[in-house]
């Protein structure tokens, strides 16, 4: 019975008392009786009484304010709470100008920008018209000087999105827009003037922003992005990665001290683990202020990054106290693979799912503002900027369309593969044809990676032949095609292959070839990326086409005869070699080597095909 209940019923309170005054009389009657000799003992006897203290007569004490006091005695913290009051009265005058939008429905729920998710988060409109420069959106004078003298005079749509909400907030941000849309900045502004503000404040040089990205190359690219934006702040910032001297590395992190650090996984955790710098340990990337993941969405796939994970551990777990702003990005961090509509009751994936995955994998505190410019995650760029076209064709004739194509469309051109061996092939035959591609791999030399990229920037006719390592991320002007040779192993990897081109309003094409034992990995990419629809078919002119088919044929048959006079010169060589260190004569031993009878009508024929090709390569077709 409750307390109230029993206070309105007069009955069962009459009922307790009466209840309540027989307890000592059976209490009296359950105890036996005392024995007349045993003593009585009183509870205040028991306790000791102390003496009472003498008080004697203090002056008495004057009124001190130990705040002010503390505050006098130390500077530093003086500074910290003047700085920390300022930035919470921006956090509530922004969250006054959130509430105060008519378009926002509920509270602490992240903002999506240009798409509405079927969960029920709130959706708001992109950015008003009176927001649409660096002004307007709080960006320092600095900054603005130093982005307006390389022609930057206006925001993007991105950085319109993200750059007032992490200016003025503390909020995590997750951005998804097409490729070449202008992400750099959008995380890079605020990183800069939010360290350059913390420096004037406390002057110490310390090790506040960290950037984690997949690939060398988008590393050393963010990182120039990046120093073009700080040119005119204090603002210092380092790139590592593998491939490079490490002890050239360690002397920029111990000497430089950077405030910002663009990294690579691989190399950042071999710093912090087996490498003694004070500027980059432990302690100081657990005590990092603001982390960026671009290409968050490859990053965080399952069995892809150990070091990613190693380092997100650390941070998670030795500054879990840390007050920290997380910037996810990539053009595909809101994209969703559909699962098969033939199997009934299957629950299909959605973005909240994909959400709460790369929260728990990242360890976001805050409040999140999701800022989505894409076209149901797929983050391409527009039709009207991006032709996306496919050639149907047998494997042995993918060749003789990409010579084509190449012909057809002269400009700065990408051709991707899937493999190394496609990669080498191509390069070899290309070369025979007068293209000159040049090459970029993960197994080529750091050193040879940059000098081939640089090469590739400066040549408005040049032809990169890359694997996947190209596909994020790289930012290279007025590339006007792209060439899939091989159907993409997924359909992330079509959208930024694609998106190296049509960048920052410029125009391009991408082009698809696909042989008939690559239409099941092509129907998917058609239900990922084009709603089921089949990809338009790039015209060929035929007449034109058949007059390459006879050079095509002729550079072929020459590089699998030139392929295999290289393979027996080199494995002779290599026997040679190891029998000189291990100190054997060999000048009487040719049967050791490879003999073949063939070999002086295999080099009259390379001859006879290189002439051939030389006067087939002197028509004019195009």
């Amino acid at each position: 019975m409750s307390f109230n209940e029993s206070s309105t019923d007069e009955n069962s309170i009459m009922m307790e008392t009466s209840l309540w005054d027989d307890v000592p009389s059976i209490v009296s009657d359950m105890t036996p009786p005392r024995h007349e000799s045993t003593p009585t003992i009183s509870r205040r006897s028991r306790c000791i009484k102390k003496k009472p203290k003498k008080v004697t007569n203090r002056k008495p004490l004057k009124p001190v304010n130990l705040w002010d006091k503390a505050l006098k005695k130390n500077k530093d913290l003086a500074k910290f709470i003047e700085f920390h009051n300022e930035q919470m009265e921006k956090i509530c005058n922004f969250e006054l100008s959130i509430r105060s939008e008519p378009d926002i429905t509920r509270d602490h729920m992240p903002i999506i920008m240009g798409k509405q998710v079927d969960d029920g988060m709130s959706l708001t409109t992109a950015v008003e018209d009176n927001e649409s420069t660096w002004e307007s959106l709080g960006v320092d004078e600095n900054i603005i000087q130093a982005l307006k003298e390389h022609g930057l005079d206006e925001p993007t749509d991105i950085q319109k999105g993200i750059l007032k909400s992490a200016l003025t907030g503390t909020f995590d941000v997750l951005g998804a827009a097409p490729t070449g849309s202008g992400k750099t900045l959008a995380f890079g502004i605020p990183l800069i003037q939010k360290i350059q503000e913390r420096k004037e404040r406390f002057g110490n040089s310390k090790l506040r922003g960290l950037v984690i990205t997949p690939t060398r190359e988008l590393a050393q690219q963010i990182k120039t992005h990046l120093d073009r934006a700080a040119k005119y702040t204090t603002v210092k910032i380092a790139v590592v990665f593998g491939g490079l001297s490490t002890q050239r590395q360690e002397r920029i992190l111990s000497k430089g001290q950077p405030d910002i650090l663009v990294a690579t996984p691989g190399r950042l955790w071999e710093i912090i683990d087996e490498m003694d710098i004070p500027h980059v340990s432990h302690k100081s990337i657990a005590h990092i202020r603001f982390l960026v993941i671009d290409e968050a969405d490859r990053m965080t796939e399952k069995g892809y990054f150990s070091e990613l994970t190693n380092v997100l551990n650390l941070i998670k777990e030795r500054g879990a106290k840390i007050s920290r702003q997380v910037f996810l990005l990539s053009a595909t961090l809101t994209f969703i693979h559909k699962g098969p509509k033939l199997i009934k009751n299957m629950k299909q994936p959605n973005l909240r799912q994909k959400l709460r995955h790369l929260n728990r994998i990242i360890g976001m505190k805050n409040e999140k503002i999701i800022v989505d410019l894409t076209a149901g995650g797929v983050g391409t760029p527009s039709r009207e900027q991006l032709s996306i076209f496919k050639i149907e064709c047998l494997k042995d004739e993918k060749d003789l369309y990409l010579y084509y194509f190449l012909l057809a469309n002269p400009g700065r051109s990408i051709i991707f593969c899937n493999s190394k061996d496609c990669l080498r092939r191509l390069q070899n035959l290309l070369t025979l044809l007068q293209i000159k591609p040049i090459p970029l791999h993960a197994a080529m030399e750091q050193k040879r990676r940059l000098s081939n990229l640089e090469r590739f920037s400066t040549n408005p006719q040049s032809v990169l032949l890359a694997s996947d390592v190209a596909a994020r991320g790289l930012d290279i002007s007025y590339v006007d095609h792209v060439i899939h040779y091989q159907v993409p192993r997924t359909a992330e990897l079509y959208i930024h292959r694609s998106g190296r081109t049509a960048r920052m309003s410029n125009k391009g094409i991408s082009l698809l070839l696909c042989e008939p034992k690559e239409s099941y990995m092509y129907n998917k990419l058609c239900v990922a990326i084009n709603d089921s629809k089949d990809l338009d078919t790039f015209p060929v002119d035929e007449v034109k086409l058949n007059k390459l088919r006879e050079r095509v044929g002729v550079a072929k048959q020459l590089d699998v005869l030139t392929h295999r006079q290289k393979k027996t010169k080199s494995s002779d060589d290599f026997f040679r070699e190891m029998a000189k260190k291990c100190e054997i004569d060999l000048e009487d031993r040719d049967d050791l080597f490879l003999k073949d009878e063939n070999a002086p009508k295999e080099g009259k024929k390379i001859k006879n095909l290189q002439n051939q090709l030389k006067h087939l390569l002197k028509r004019q077709i195009f």
